[in-house]
This record gives structure tokens, sequence and C-alpha cells, in this order.
């Protein structure tokens, strides 16, 4: 079973977006995930639940803006 570090870098790496951008939505230190991403610290459980906070907010925020322009380009195409 993968530790909390490994899911954590693994979330990290797998970012859409600058890792200064996930910290700031996560309110996290940027360098705390620059050391975490490095293996130069531990992830916490509490930097954990942040960043998937944040990566849930960003999810739904991509999910809302995608479904508004399949929506557009539905409407576009039936206009034509």
């Amino acid at each position: 079973m993968p530790t909390l570090q490994e899911v954590v870098r693994f979330a990290l790496a797998e970012v859409p977006g600058s890792l200064r951008a996930i910290a700031r939505e996560a309110g996290v230190p940027h360098s705390t995930l620059v050391r975490i991403r490095q293996g130069d610290r531990d992830a916490t459980r509490e930097v954990a639940e942040a960043l998937a906070d944040a990566l849930g907010r960003w999810a739904a925020d991509c999910r809302s803006a995608e479904l508004s322009l399949r929506e557009f380009l539905t409407q576009e195409v039936d206009n034509e």
C-alpha cells in the first residue's frame, strides 16, 4: 500500500498547472510543496487534505467551464 508521502508526491506530479498556483489555492506555502515533491519533507495529513480540497475545487471549476463551452458549441451548431 502506498504511503501518504507517495500519494502526495504523485498528486503534485499530476497537478494541472503550476505548483505555485495549487499552493495558493490550498493555502499552503509553495516551499512546503516543493520540499515534499523533492522528498526533503514529509507530507502531513493537513497538507494532504488542503491539497485534495484545492484539486477538488479546480476539478469542479474545470467541469463547469467545460459544460459551458459544450453548451455554447451545441447551441452554435443548432443555429447554423
